[in-house]
């Protein structure tokens, strides 16, 4: 960072010989905020994000009993490779601040836990186990929506190629490892799948228009087939020549903040009709004992949800408070904030070829803007 020049770094976000956690991609965005101003950075505390981890904890053994499993302490062994997970130093962590978490609890931004009263105590990983029977015959009807619910947060959320539900299966320091999502996410952005068929944008615009800057520069790196012939030979040659690095940087910044408001928005409406079939959920007969379990487990899974909307709604509210203008406005041309000097930050290229094979035509499409932009090696006439 101390050598002023054009720096490309090259990296799959899956490689599985450089970690991400070990990346040097991860180790520059988190030393480019650190020279930023703390009103242009999301640094949430530990307690937010641990009450955050906590919240995925209770999902993960939900889905665990859901789907068969009896003895939880054994789940991180042949798990489903769909289940997100996160690991059990979280719940240490979680122990250890028992009491910030429960005070921030109270304090909720949706209200519904200052409802439910100070005594309530949410059903845990014992409890679940306890009244395993009474969890599955009562999700039954619902896992599927609440996978759903919960994927659109862990799929929907990425920086720098990692989604949250990648991070959140990773081991380690749950605070560290999702500030390094963060911080992937407002130095870098998101890289979005450029494989998918169709582009990022078409599919986060619900409905609006959007610009064709936007969408020509999603072509231009997309590597599905059917996107790739939306744009002629002409318009590519010309792109080539033409478009600047600076472009693709922002371009990737503007898409995380998209993809974070689009996530936020289907979340709340997910949510809002889980929790309205679930507040309508009764057991049969008058047990009075088994209703008021029922109740605990529902009332449980409407907090913790309100714990993950909560982490979203922060990352929306941030992005949106923190940049000068609308991610609508002018969304080419207006770059995020905080500016990053990309002499000193660099620019980044996300490929998908694995530790060491070889780039494809989009990723040395890519490389030589850079060679072009840095003026580096002969240039044909």
């Amino acid at each position: 960072m101390q050598v002023r020049c054009h720096k490309l770094l090259i990296c799959d976000p899956r490689d599985t010989m450089i970690l991400e956690l070990a990346s040097l991609r991860t180790a520059v965005a988190l030393q480019v905020l650190e020279r930023v101003s703390h009103q242009e950075r999301l640094n949430l505390d530990d307690v937010t994000l641990n009450s955050f981890a906590e919240a995925w904890c209770f999902f993960d053994d939900l889905f665990a009993l859901c789907e068969g499993e009896e003895d939880l302490s054994e789940r991180f062994s042949g798990r489903p490779a769909r289940q997100v997970v996160v690991q059990d130093s979280v719940r240490v962590k979680a122990g250890e601040n028992a009491e910030s978490l429960q005070s921030a609890n109270r304090s909720g931004a949706s209200g519904n836990t200052a409802a439910a009263g100070p005594a309530f105590e949410r059903a845990g990983a014992a409890w679940l186990e306890d009244n395993v029977e009474l969890v599955r015959s009562a999700l039954a009807p619902f896992e599927d929506q609440l996978h759903h619910l919960l994927e659109v947060v862990c799929e929907g959320i990425e920086g720098g190629g990692q989604t949250l539900g990648e991070v959140l299966e990773s081991r380690g320091n749950i605070c560290h490892t999702l500030r390094c999502l963060l911080a992937n996410m407002q130095v870098w952005g998101a890289s979005g799948n450029p494989r998918a068929e169709g582009c990022d944008f078409a599919f986060l615009s619900l409905g609006q228009e959007i610009p064709s800057g936007l969408l020509e520069i999603d072509t231009f790196l997309s590597k599905d087939e059917v996107s790739a012939r939306q744009m002629s030979q002409s318009r590519l040659s010309e792109m080539m020549s033409t478009l600047h690095p600076d472009s693709l940087a922002q371009f990737h910044r503007h898409l995380a903040r998209a993809r974070v408001t689009v996530v936020w928005r289907e979340f709340r409406r997910r949510q809002s009709v889980l929790q309205g079939a679930l507040g309508s959920l009764c057991v049969q007969g008058n047990d009075a004992s088994q209703q008021e379990q029922l109740d605990r487990l529902v009332r449980t899974i409407i907090l913790n949800l309100d714990e993950i909307g909560s982490f979203v709604s922060t990352l929306a509210a941030f992005f949106k408070s923190v940049d000068l203008a609308e991610i609508s406005e002018n969304p080419v041309q207006g770059e995020p904030r905080p500016v990053i000097d990309r002499s000193v930050a660099g620019y980044v290229m996300h490929v998908d070829c694995g530790h060491n094979g070889p780039l494809d035509e989009v990723d040395l499409r890519q490389l030589s803007l850079h060679l072009r932009v840095s003026k580096f090696g002969r240039q044909e006439v």
